[in-house]
């Protein structure tokens, strides 16, 4: 339990903190050391790649596809914990980003910014 919450730190020190502190350990299962990692390696992914930015929005297959890139480069494997339903729900839930539906690009996530790792 005491690296969950390490967690919460590490994402906290993003743009995104108070919505992160206000979402607090809610709904934080116990985890093994397994799924510690999964959850360090998105809050590295977070910190890296997403900014807030009111007049940009990104596409959320695109942002979900990015995630799992960025999983296999580190791990040479695909995520197992946060998978695409629960990235939407830590997208949607726990840093309350709202979803809108263009009809040309589908699903996007508003507010935010993909930054590409040459940037990052």
């Amino acid at each position: 339990m005491k690296s969950t919450i390490q967690v919460i730190e590490i994402i906290t020190a993003t743009e995104m903190s108070a919505r992160i502190q206000a979402a607090g350990m809610n709904g934080m299962p116990n985890l093994n050391a397994k799924e510690q990692g999964e959850i360090f390696l998105f809050s590295e992914f977070l910190l890296q790649h997403i900014r807030r930015n009111q007049i940009k929005s990104v596409q959320r297959m695109l942002l979900w596809s990015e995630w799992v890139r960025f999983h296999l480069k580190k791990t040479n494997t695909f995520p197992s914990q946060i998978g695409e339903k629960e990235f939407d729900d830590i997208m949607t839930g726990k840093l309350n980003i709202n979803v809108v539906s263009k009809n040309f690009f589908g699903p996007i996530y508003d507010g935010i910014q993909y930054i590409p790792r040459e940037y990052a």
